[in-house]
């Protein structure tokens, strides 16, 4: 099952059973549900087990009390940048470690920072919560912000041992029972929630949303930016939000389109939308804000709005608004080395390469340097891959160190090709005038638009991608280096928000 059938198996259901009238407690829960399954369904895809590989109970206990200790050992190491978190602020972000890069000597949030720096040139005030669900603190920091791991931890330990006692749960789940049967005949029945799992879901997320509505008591925000609205704690502050009459805005961050679970094709919606999706979506460019709208645009005052606002973290680097930049620019010249054909290969949470792909790595020309770079989730996994590509690949030229720690887009400065099986690079190596290779079929539907525009092509074997490779080599040609220091982004950023801003009923909040 590929993207589009995992999609139109969604688009079934719901055109099947009332999904819009299933409530607990208040709260429309189809997204808990929607989403999850497709997820599920997203890694069966790759042959990833996720009903008999769980951790153990005993397991679970361990990495929750290492969890504990390393995350004290973070506020403590790193106190120098930790925020107070009663104040009032104009602006609230929510996002989680695994953004963050090492830029200098600290580590950047690539997709919320940007965010901050903005707020601060408008003169207004932020406040900036901090998760993590691998306990992998990246210190020090360069903006301040307020570690709540601790507390959600504390908070889902609570709602666990509150689930027990808790007997005032209200239903209406028309037809559960059918779409339970529906999903047995469809062979997902193990990727549904049982009633009990779901309740659960919702009592944790109650309680969550508790949490931050407590925060916000305190910042008193005009409106909220959160990275990732689809994971719990991402929709618990998007409730929060709904209950407080504050927008919430979630930041793209990564490839959307279509066929992504959380951003497409949503049907059978409720005229007032899901309390559990945000109110906004800040869109890297048109295509993916219209995929969204063509979904919400018909929806009571249209409550899910897609924006254009750029990618923010991009634009810095194509304006070389960047400290250091000489100083990336230098070290990736000397890793490259003269006359090389420098290829990039960016790897997927999830997704190992295909067996074919080492071949091709360990079968290529002298004269080609594999720069392997994981994504920011899979850095504990680097000493595998390392393993893994000096035993299947001997024989090339490879460096994972370097081409996974220094950030991403000063490499696509200076790389000549990049390979991925489905990264969201590719949208960023466009921009950069890097042709992209996809050798998943995942990515045929998800970058269906780069492949259009040549910018993007496919690879699904060994020679295929050597032959790919050789083509564009001999193309390559033209600066990696876009022109833009004429940005406008300011204006824009200033824009977008009185523009959120003026939506929100009885508040007249804007930049001046």
């Amino acid at each position: 099952m590929n993207r589009r059938e995992v999609m139109d198996l969604i688009n079934e259901i719901e055109e099947t059973f009332p999904v819009n009238t299933w409530i607990v407690d208040d709260i429309h829960v189809w997204p808990l549900i929607r989403i999850p399954l497709a997820m599920n369904l997203y890694r069966e895809m790759n042959g990833k087990d996720i009903i008999n590989n769980p951790l153990s109970f005993h397991n679970r206990i361990i990495k929750k009390i290492n969890g504990i200790f390393i995350s004290l050992k973070a506020l403590i190491s790193d106190i120098e940048h930790n925020a107070r978190y009663k104040r009032k602020v104009d602006v609230v972000i929510l996002s989680n470690t695994i953004c963050r890069t090492k830029l200098n000597d600290g580590w950047y949030d690539r997709i919320c920072d940007p965010f901050v720096e903005e707020i601060n040139k408008m003169e207004w005030s932020s406040q900036f919560y901090e998760a993590t669900q691998t306990y992998e603190y990246r210190l020090p920091r360069i903006f301040n912000s307020t570690l709540i791991q601790l507390k959600l931890d504390y908070i889902n330990l609570k709602s666990k041992m509150n689930w027990f006692f808790s007997k005032s749960t209200s239903y209406q789940l028309d037809s559960w029972n059918d779409f339970y049967l529906f999903a047995k005949e469809k062979g997902i029945n193990y990727d549904v929630p049982s009633f009990d799992e779901l309740i659960q879901r919702v009592f944790r997320i109650r309680r969550l949303s508790h949490f931050f509505e407590h925060f916000l008591k305190y910042n008193q925000p005009k409106l909220a930016f959160v990275e990732c609205y689809y994971g719990e704690n991402g929709m618990a502050l998007n409730l929060a939000c709904k209950r407080k009459g504050i927008p919430s805005v979630d930041i793209q961050h990564g490839v959307q389109g279509e066929f992504h679970v959380a951003y497409g094709r949503w049907c059978n919606i409720p005229d007032t939308g899901y309390e559990l999706l945000p109110s906004h979506f800040w869109c890297w460019t048109p295509h993916e804000a219209d995929v969204i709208n063509s979904w919400s645009e018909n929806l009571e005052r249209q409550v899910h709005n897609a924006l254009v606002g750029s990618n923010l973290w991009l634009n810095k680097w194509i304006r070389g608004d960047v400290s250091s930049l000489k100083f990336y620019d230098t070290k990736i010249r000397g890793l490259i080395e003269s006359k090389k054909t420098a290829i990039m290969f960016t790897l997927q949470p999830g997704f190992d390469p295909e067996l074919w792909f080492y071949e091709a790595v360990n079968s290529s020309p002298t004269e080609w340097k594999w720069f392997i770079r994981l994504h920011p989730g899979m850095i504990a996994d680097k000493e595998r891959f390392q393993t893994i590509f000096k035993s299947q690949c001997p024989n090339a030229n490879i460096e994972l160190d370097h081409a996974t720690e220094l950030p991403l887009l000063a490499w696509l400065r200076h790389i000549d090709i990049h390979v991925t099986q489905f990264s969201t690079c590719i949208i960023e190596a466009e921009t950069f005038g890097v042709p992209s290779i996809i050798t998943h079929v995942n990515g045929m539907d998800m970058y269906a638009d780069q492949i259009q525009k040549g910018t993007a092509c496919t690879a699904f074997t060994a020679i295929d991608l050597i032959n790919r490779i050789n083509i564009l080599s001999n193309e390559k040609n033209g600066s990696k280096y876009p022109n833009d220091s004429k940005s406008k982004q300011n204006i824009l950023f200033k824009q977008i928000i009185n523009e959120i801003l003026e939506e929100r009923p009885g508040k007249n909040h804007q930049f001046n």
